[in-house]
């Protein structure tokens, strides 16, 4: 790999020369090939929204700037095809090259998918500080490592208004993720409308809507499809059900401990396996792509063979809707789980269930819920021996270091280098030991499967942002920014960087965080608090 230092691209290319900058006049002149128009126009609402940049379609002929093509061979490309499961509803080859010739810069790719992340990487290289638009003479030849490459999201714990999740997905976009997972349901909410079951749907003390309809669902799913990412949905069952519960009382299984946190759906009631195959129905009638993610995580207080049986039921009709299936880890333990299926898992080994500490910081009255919680977590260092028996594949979301709800641990400066005290009430999940953003620069997806995972093999990779301490976009962007783009690069290719060159390419993506309404972002001391970034 070679590139000039700094280069303003995140993820950084498998192979990149950035040479002599070219003048491009006002606007980006593109002549796309035929078939493409939908991308160039998907394209040219990014370019505008991120950098301020108007792309102006050209015909064949009319002294264009950059030509887009079709038809790469991808195997000439020297990168090996990308590896694990395609989350895509149809299968894409994003593999794409680049080259510049008397001032042309020409994008050939293997797909349309492979047009659009090459188009996203010009945009990135661009230079907007000037009266015109320059751009370094290009030559690139890139591919992911991963086709799967997303971010987990969970909609529950925070109400985000649709503007501000198409704002993730214009960030993903940008930073050329494929996946956004929506985690839909949960103790505190349900985020989707359903038709059969009216009542679980979130609405606020006033009566407000809290959730989205079927209409406006696929309506954000079609505006990710756009950007080439794919929305896979989860409704967490059987656990974490307590707004479900909440609204109708009937799927309730009274336990011996009444928290809100024990409640779920028995295999027993009749009820509750109707309310669950149905929803889970309405969301594979309105979900293009081929998976559906069921969740499956904390059923505290559930009786293990019931928690297993009642997997093995929502396994099987997933299953019928013609649908892959998707599950946390701890659905390993119904046995289940195939070679066609995926288990995802979050539980890092440093950030196992602390049932001494948690005991020593809770009132009495929750000590019950302590015991219940740390019975279901006993078992979490089995769960990747039996998903490697049953040849199930892993999505890695291992909380260390992809829960990026944890807290920063290096500190953070102001605009002018000046070290920041941390202040009262920073989001961030307090149960998790902060850690630095530089800790993922070094972080590969295999090698941690190799040995965290017991060398499972590894279908994709995803990060993870919980809401608890989230109560803004502001708080958002705080979490997530500079270290979603950073392991949006270790997806796409997990090859060594120096830090120094990493940290100078995160410091040149702030404009188009501020632009999608991302300005709260972390001023991490490893990034903006260098020599170099105050030069």
């Amino acid at each position: 790999m070679t590139h000039t230092t700094p280069s303003p691209l995140v993820p950084l290319p498998a192979s990149v020369h950035l040479g002599d900058p070219i003048a491009l006049g006002e606007t980006l002149r593109i002549e796309a090939a035929p078939g493409l128009d939908a991308v160039l126009d998907t394209f040219a609402t990014l370019a505008r929204r991120t950098r301020g940049v108007e792309v102006e379609p050209v015909a064949v002929g009319i002294d264009a700037r950059i030509r887009v093509e079709l038809g790469l061979d991808p195997e000439s490309t020297g990168i090996a095809p990308a590896a694990g499961f395609d989350p895509r509803p149809v299968p894409a080859d994003e593999r794409f090259t680049i080259d510049t010739h008397e001032g042309l810069v020409l994008l050939r790719a293997a797909s349309p998918e492979g047009a659009f992340r090459g188009l996203v990487t010009i945009l990135q290289a661009l230079d907007t500080s000037g009266p015109g638009l320059v751009l370094p003479a290009l030559t690139i030849v890139d591919g992911p490592a991963f086709a799967w490459r997303g971010l987990s999201f969970d909609t529950v714990r925070h109400l985000y208004p649709t503007a501000e999740i198409e704002a993730v997905i214009d960030l993903l976009a940008y930073h050329r993720i494929s996946v956004l997972h929506l985690h839909l349901s949960d103790t505190q909410g349900w985020r989707l409308e359903s038709t059969a079951y009216p009542r679980a749907a979130s609405v606020s003390a006033a009566g407000e809507r809290e959730h989205w309809t079927r209409e406006e669902f696929r309506a954000l799913i079609t505006f990710a499809a756009a950007r080439f990412i794919t929305i896979i949905p989860e409704l967490d069952l059987p656990g974490h059900t307590a707004a479900a519960i909440a609204a109708y009382p009937e799927l309730d299984t009274p336990g011996t401990f009444d928290h809100p946190q024990v409640k779920f759906l028995s295999p027993e009631n009749p009820e509750a396996v109707t309310f669950a195959t149905t929803v889970l129905s309405e969301l594979a009638e309105i979900s293009p792509g081929p998976y559906l993610h069921i969740g499956g995580d904390e059923a505290f207080g559930m009786p293990d063979e019931q928690y297993a049986d009642f997997v093995r039921l929502l396994h099987a009709h997933v299953r019928s809707l013609g649908k892959r299936v998707i599950g946390w880890q701890e659905a390993a333990r119904a046995e289940v789980f195939e070679s066609s299926d995926v288990l995802q898992f979050w539980i890092a080994e440093k950030d196992a269930f602390d049932a001494d500490a948690m005991r020593a910081s809770v009132p009495e009255e929750y000590l019950p819920l302590v015991e219940l919680a740390a019975k279901t977590f006993a078992h979490a260092p089995g769960d990747i021996s039996l998903a490697t028996g049953r040849e199930t594949p892993i999505l890695v979301s291992s909380s260390s270091p992809l829960y990026l709800d944890r807290r920063h641990a290096e500190g953070r400066v102001d605009a002018d280098g000046t070290p920041l005290a941390e202040a009262p009430g920073e989001p961030g999940f307090p149960h998790y030991a902060a850690e630095p953003t530089s800790g993922l620069n070094d972080w590969d997806p295999a090698a941690h499967a190799r040995t965290a995972l017991n060398d499972a093999r590894v279908v994709g990779v995803e990060a993870a942002i919980w809401a608890e301490t989230i109560e803004s976009i502001d708080d958002l962007a705080f979490l997530l920014l500079p270290r979603l783009p950073l392991v949006a690069e270790r997806m796409w290719r997990a090859e060594s960087r120096e830090w120094a060159d990493t940290a100078a390419r995160l410091r040149a993506q702030t404009p188009v965080w501020d632009a999608l309404g991302f300005g709260g972002y972390y001023r991490s001391a490893e990034v903006f608090g260098t020599a170099e970034a105050q030069a």
